[in-house]
């Protein structure tokens, strides 16, 4: 073997010593990208249930029903009483559909009527604001994010580093989270299969990643702040567990440097994390409603168009699809995964408009 050969042979050795997952180069699956509408519109989060799909723009709310021919945007007549509010969550329920808004500035800045959270019974078509009830501690008090229990109907919400918890539709909420433990959070999940299980997380005070979960419907919490960190500056965005196996979970972080780009995977619950995927700023992780291995992520890409991550294996190995049409300076902020005409279909909320990728 040639000193050439050698040296080619080395750094082929060394590369697939040190990659941390995979971008699968053969296609499993086929699917059709589209843009959805609502390009002006920065989206912070969608919902979809019963054909209609909810959206959450900065400043509106809008609702796409796709049980009618031409499924045209409605926007919703619903309004922010305050200035430097914007719309940051929407939640499709039982009980009906919640949107939550949230303060873009300082909270002592708040008026004393401050609507955090508002209700509607009858999918959007008119809106009734909650008065939200505190039990232990002061106002202000403004909800970022909202989350249902499935086995419970019991409603959870994040107030950017405190988790609460209401029995009765939003109008009372109770702490659930040891003020120590608490972080800046970026998200707030709920396992559809282990619905005891929750967890947020995001960054602490010295810009390390942050990430609590709590295996008892919120009542105890264990911080794994020591078990993810992985000698970068990184915030974590999403957590997602496997369907069938409540110990088998994937987390997305990113942050400003690429070593933070990473998704970080955990077959103990969360003990132990081994590094995945790398190179993506990774926003938002689902699962699939067909397939039990299957897991689907996005975010900002370093080509900074849309993309989804697809995993059959739950995390193993990657697929990476980029949407070649959609616009540049692209980030997904949410993501949903449904059945439209019975087949699997995603919908990306993004910085620029909806799109969706529907699986032949």
């Amino acid at each position: 073997m040639s000193y050439l050969e050698k040296l080619i042979f080395i750094l082929s050795l060394s590369a697939a010593i040190i990659s941390c997952g995979s971008e699968s180069e053969s296609e499993k699956w086929q699917g059709t990208w589209e843009n959805t509408g609502l390009d002006d519109h920065y989206i912070t989060a969608l919902d979809y249930s019963d054909s209609y799909l909810f959206v959450a723009g900065k400043g509106q709310l809008f609702r796409k029903d796709f049980s009618t021919e031409t499924a045209e945007w409605l926007e919703l007549d619903i309004k922010i009483n305050s200035e430097n509010s914007e719309f940051g969550d929407v939640l499709f329920t039982s009980q009906g559909v919640f949107a939550v808004v949230r303060n873009t500035t300082d909270y002592s800045e708040l008026p004393e009527n401050y609507v955090s959270l508002y209700k509607s019974e009858n999918t959007g078509q008119s809106w009734e604001s909650i008065a939200i009830e505190l039990t232990d501690m002061e106002k202000p008090f403004v909800l970022r994010r909202i989350a249902k229990q499935t086995s419970s109907n019991d409603l959870f919400a994040d107030a950017g580093s405190l988790i609460f918890k209401s029995t009765n539709n939003g109008e009372t909420w109770f702490n659930q989270i040891d003020r120590e433990l608490v972080g800046v959070s970026e998200f707030l999940y709920i396992s559809t299969d282990h619905p005891k299980q929750i967890w947020t997380g995001g960054w602490n005070n010295i810009f390390s990643p942050y990430l609590v979960k709590s295996e008892d419907g919120g009542q105890t919490w264990t911080n794994l702040n020591e078990e993810i960190y992985f000698n970068t500056d990184a915030n974590v965005y999403a957590t997602v567990v496997h369907l069938g196996n409540e110990k088998l979970a994937l987390i997305g972080l990113g942050g400003s440097v690429g070593s933070a780009n990473v998704i970080r995977k955990s077959e103990d619950g969360g003990e132990t994390w081994i590094t995945v995927l790398e190179g993506y700023n990774t926003r938002v992780l689902k699962n699939s409603e067909i397939q039990p291995n299957r897991v689907y992520a996005s975010g900002r890409s370093p080509q900074e168009q849309l993309f989804v991550a697809i995993s059959d294996d739950y995390g193993d190995s990657w697929e990476i699809e980029i949407y070649e049409e959609s616009r540049g300076s692209l980030q997904t902020n949410d993501m949903v995964v449904t059945k439209v005409n019975g087949k699997e279909t995603i919908y990306f909320g993004t910085n620029k408009g909806v799109y969706s990728l529907t699986f032949e």
